[in-house]
């Protein structure tokens, strides 16, 4: 009768914990910044703006002090990985290096008030930064 008692408690620990996880684990999903509509990003060191619309319209302004440059970025779905390119003219102006589209890219670290790339390949920062943080500013503390 004690071993029965003992299997049904094992048992009974066994799924609350099974259960406990499951429960953790579909929360941690962390949504993308492009997925709050009417949000602004900022990225102190260096200057970057990104915006997202109401309707999702998606803008990045990397201010360099002497002019601002356009560049698009692009998270990829399913996975923790995002590339920046340039836009517009900016790909024919940017110091003689017409030939390069990637800004930079890098692995993401998602959050609803801050998102940090660790960048990768950089063609823009010459390696200055390792790391950009964005904030989210558009929300009342």
């Amino acid at each position: 009768m004690v071993g029965v008692l003992n299997k049904k408690k094992y048992g009974l620990i066994i799924s609350i914990f099974f259960l406990s996880l499951s429960i953790l684990l579909s929360g941690c999903k962390s949504r993308r910044p492009y997925e709050f509509k009417g949000s602004t990003w900022e990225c102190e060191e260096p200057n970057i703006v990104y915006k997202i619309s109401d309707i999702g319209i998606e803008t990045a302004v990397i201010n360099t002090g002497s002019r601002e440059i356009k560049i698009a970025l692009c998270f990829f779905n399913g996975r923790d990985y995002v590339e920046a390119f340039y836009t517009g003219k900016e790909r024919q102006i940017m110091d003689g290096r017409s030939d390069i589209d990637l800004v930079f890219n890098g692995t993401c670290f998602f959050g609803s008030k801050k998102f940090e790339i660790l960048i990768g390949d950089d063609n823009i920062f010459d390696g200055a930064y390792k790391k950009l943080v964005f904030k989210r500013t558009d929300l009342d503390d």
